[in-house]
């Protein structure tokens, strides 16, 4: 028994059943034969870069002091400084040998400035050379420079007096420290390129300081090579694709051996036939056919409501007689000059019809009159 659609309902299953069919076949296809793609990085050289500074401040004969030298993170008397060494150290070692090329230098900077953190004004400033720039070359996986300088406390706290005495300025001034080195590996996986500058930073012309460090941050680094590999196949949506493509294909084969386009007269048959059954003892044909053009018409929404109104005003429902079924498509209950009315085909193909009425006349869609 095959189930009875109206032409446009099963046309538009079988167009959603054929998209959805092409839809779920295509992303099928796509998941399995097109996988996904991730970037995967892999290591082709790997190499340590780091760099460090310490210090000691070494004292001046004094009366407080037995020793003479202090280590790092105390605080320190200016009059009882002599000098502060600084040992530098900078290290990159690499997993292979490279040809490994650069310079370093070690420079000490003044600077005068008012102001702190974001609020910092430099005023001036003044660069002295004390290691000269140096270079170096080697064939290896690693090179390794250690850098001693001596720092002469004095010297610099009176040149920063004389240029407050000299320019009338009054800032503060600082004495920064510094190793600049700067690094080319040339690898047979590519061209590495470093530079760092570990530095300390000592306070001048004050009566007693600490020594703040500025150490860059060690670094372990890689020249990586950038591949894209598939992921593997997600099962789980294969599954999910295969599913939904196997119910689409059964809709349609549902609906190709399953169903049946019925026309819109041989559903308003149907429809009839239903009525006729359903009402048969509360309806009258008639033979002499029914002319309601001079009274008030009413058109109802459904047989219901019409058998309501003949149940409140105790008429009849009436229907012109006619051996063709396809001829019987209006109800009526008549009431004096008024006529309620069931068009069964307009109900039936869901036409929308607004009825008004004006001395008895009936409006509603061109070819519609009743």
């Amino acid at each position: 028994m095959k189930i009875r659609l109206s032409k446009k309902i099963r046309l538009l299953l079988f167009c959603l059943a054929f998209l959805l069919t092409g839809a779920f076949s295509f992303l099928l296809y796509d998941t399995i034969t097109h996988p996904v793609l991730r970037e995967e990085k892999t290591s082709l050289y790997r190499y340590k870069n780091s760099s460090q500074a310490f210090y000691r401040v070494f004292l001046k004969p004094n009366i407080l002091y037995g020793q003479e030298s202090l280590g790092e993170g105390e605080l320190y008397l200016t009059k009882y400084v002599d000098y502060i060494k600084v040992h530098f150290e900078y290290a990159f070692i690499g997993e292979d040998a490279a040809d490994i090329g650069g310079s370093y230098e070690v420079i000490a900077e003044m600077e005068g400035y008012n102001g702190e953190g974001e609020r910092h004004t430099t005023i001036w400033k003044k660069p002295f050379g004390i290691i000269p720039r140096s270079e170096f070359a080697v064939k290896d996986n690693k090179v390794i420079i250690n850098q001693d300088v001596f720092i002469k406390l004095d010297d610099y706290n009176a040149f920063a007096l004389q240029v407050a005495d000299e320019s009338k300025v009054s800032a503060y001034t600082k004495l920064t420290v510094f190793m600049n080195v700067h690094l080319k590996a040339d690898t047979d996986k590519g061209l590495i390129e470093e530079n760092t500058a570990p530095a300390i930073v000592i306070p001048l012309n004050i009566n007693y300081f600490s020594i703040e460090k500025k150490i860059p941050e060690n670094k372990n680094g890689a020249i990586e090579e950038v591949k894209k590999v598939p992921v593997p196949i997600n099962k789980k949506m294969v599954t999910v694709y295969s599913i939904a493509l196997g119910v689409s294909i059964i809709l349609l084969i549902c609906l190709m051996f399953f169903t049946k386009a019925v026309e819109p007269q041989n559903q308003i048959n149907k429809h009839l036939r239903k009525i006729l059954k359903n009402y048969n003892d509360r309806l009258v044909a008639v033979r002499n056919g029914i002319n309601p053009a001079d009274v008030h018409c009413y058109e109802v929404g459904s047989m219901d409501d019409l058998v309501k109104i003949a149940d409140e005003i105790e008429k009849p429902i009436l229907y012109e007689y006619s051996l063709n079924l396809s001829d019987i498509n209006k109800f009526y209950v008549m009431d004096n000059s008024t006529a309620y009315v069931f068009n069964l085909k307009r109900s039936t193909l869901q036409e929308e019809v607004v009825i008004t009425t004006d001395e008895g006349r009936i409006y509603g869609l061109p070819g519609q009159d009743f």
